[in-house]
């Protein structure tokens, strides 16, 4: 008859070790990707610098873009980033203004028109940009 081993045998220590090791590096790369998913959930969100920069390049599709984003994120505005966003808004407007012209609907229009009457006086001394807008969609 055979007699059963009581000792620990070389395979099964080194068994746990690569184990324990192993378990380490799961844990380490959980925590890793954890942590780049928690920094991938906040938004960056323009500042004053970009939205000149937006202006500067006629992209008023982005700052109307930037400009709502900004304000669900509850930002607080420089006056110059109000001015801009002014613009955005003012973009929005005249082009549901052509739209609206597009299909007949003049009342629809009317409000619209209003709003970009209003933007217009919001955008301050970037009021000038709107004459840009009114030529890039094509409203007289």
């Amino acid at each position: 008859m055979r007699k059963k081993k009581t000792g620990v045998s070389v395979g099964t220590i080194l068994y746990v070790v690569l184990l324990v090791i192993l378990s380490l590096v799961l844990v380490i790369q959980i925590s890793y990707i954890a942590s780049e998913l928690r920094d991938d959930r906040y938004d960056y969100s323009a500042d004053e610098d970009d939205y000149i920069r937006m202006t500067t390049y006629e992209n008023y599709y982005r700052i109307l873009d930037e400009a709502t984003n900004d304000s669900r994120l509850g930002k607080k505005h420089t006056e110059v980033e109000q001015e801009i966003r002014a613009l955005g808004f003012y973009y929005e407007a005249a082009t549901l203004y052509k739209a609206y012209l597009a299909i007949d609907d003049s009342e629809s229009a009317a409000q619209q028109k209003a709003r970009m009457d209003r933007f217009k006086e919001e955008a301050g001394s970037y009021r000038s940009e709107t004459g840009n807008i009114d030529k890039l969609l094509g409203i007289s």
